[in-house]
């Protein structure tokens, strides 16, 4: 019970810190003055509303506990050393996800939404009501909101891992089975970087989900004469779409001189035989990639080799203090959606140009909500199969 009461002490100091300390100082000297008006007319002052003497109970004290406590534990990013308010509020949105579903259960017109806060029928949700919203609001402030991305990895990195696995794949006393990983490890590699996947993305990819298409088949599929590409189907339910499957369109041979459909290719050539709908990120012995596995196994240990051979950017993360590691520099397969996008905002040696704010946000699937100001064109607007590719065909 003492726990619950210092963690009860931390949310009501949250409660305060809803309003900002300079506000909170305006508001006193406004208060001072009502209280002088109250003096010079001998008027009884109000009673203030009596003070809980209780510990408060409830859904919504339950969530908001849980959310302090959550904040007192050990945070596994070495850069902070709790868990920030941004892990904390996952609590509070899955719990709101299961009071929506639930409500949505009852009967017609009992519940509804309204500007982000859901309404039942004994009233507002447990997730929203005002002892939620002021105390999150404090503990946002007290804590900060900031979410740390990982780094954006670079191309130099990108190309020196995918040149380090060609000279391991000509090598002839490599395994069979690590020349397959090796393959798969510079698919996914081009992939992320040209594609801009989220590791659920990618690493979901069936065979029957990649459409290749030859130079001689272009100009049937309304590209550029000899012009090579993949077509990526992704997941049913993405991120930004859940309502649709989304293209992802890469240049078989890019200006740089990455080859995505070279490398799948020969991963077609040498995959085992099995169905359509066998996921493409699976090693010889079943083993099914994912996020964790890619990075700690065909990604980390590649940019320590490019740190001990002297990478200036790689050579300060020597894993001597806990910030100083490259699993924690880059922490998610959004290193490389990070990275691609960074890499086409200028015009890079090799590439023929910088890519358009529209190419960057078609390839990206970033949509932005339809708020009835934007000029009528941009609700036409449908790229072809042809637009698509150039970000990838030009640009990286």
């Amino acid at each position: 019970m003492n726990a619950l009461m210092m963690i009860e002490r931390m949310r009501m100091i949250d409660t305060a810190h809803s309003w900002a300390p300079k506000t909170l100082v305006g508001y006193q000297s406004q208060v001072r003055r009502f209280h002088r008006f109250l003096d010079r007319f001998q008027i009884v002052r109000p009673h203030l509303r009596n003070l809980p003497t209780v510990p408060p109970h409830g859904e919504t004290i339950l969530l908001l506990w849980s959310m302090q406590q959550y904040t007192l534990q050990e945070s596994s990013h070495a850069t902070q050393e709790y868990v920030g308010y941004p892990g904390a509020r996952a609590l509070r949105s899955a719990l709101g996800s299961v009071n929506a579903w639930t409500l949505s259960l009852g009967p017609s017109g009992s519940a509804y939404r309204s500007q982000n806060q859901l309404f039942g029928p004994d009233g507002v949700a447990s997730t929203d009501d005002l002892l939620a919203s002021m105390t999150l609001g404090g503990m946002s402030r007290r804590l900060g909101t900031e979410s740390r991305p990982p780094t954006a990895i670079r191309s130099t990195h990108v190309c020196w891992n995918l040149t380090h696995r060609a000279r391991l794949l000509q090598h002839p006393l490599t395994p069979a089975a690590l020349r397959y990983d090796l393959l798969l490890a510079n698919l996914a590699e081009l992939f992320f970087w040209l594609g801009w996947l989220r590791a659920s993305e990618g690493f979901s990819l069936r065979w029957c989900d990649i459409d290749y298409i030859s130079p001689a088949q272009a100009e049937s599929r309304a590209l550029p004469p000899g012009t090579s590409a993949i077509l990526l189907q992704l997941l049913e339910s993405t991120k930004s779409h859940q309502s649709q499957q989304v293209d992802v369109i890469l240049a078989g041979i890019t200006a740089s001189g990455l080859a995505p459909g070279a490398a799948y290719l020969a991963v077609c050539a040498n995959r085992p035989a099995g169905l359509a709908t066998d996921l493409v990120f699976k090693s010889l012995d079943g083993k099914v990639w994912d996020s964790h596995y890619f990075r700690h196994t065909h990604l980390y240990p590649l940019l320590e080799q490019q740190r001990l051979e002297g990478d200036p950017y790689l050579l300060p993360f020597d894993g001597l203090t806990p910030s100083r590691h490259i699993a924690l520099l880059y922490y998610s397969m959004g290193l490389y959606r990070r990275g691609g996008n960074s890499y086409v905002q200028r015009h890079r040696t090799g590439c023929v140009r910088k890519a358009a704010p529209d190419e960057v946000i078609n390839h990206g699937r970033w949509r932005s909500k339809n708020r009835g100001s934007e000029p009528m064109p941009v609700h036409y607007h449908e790229p072809t199969l042809e637009d698509l590719v150039y970000i990838t065909l030009l640009c990286m």
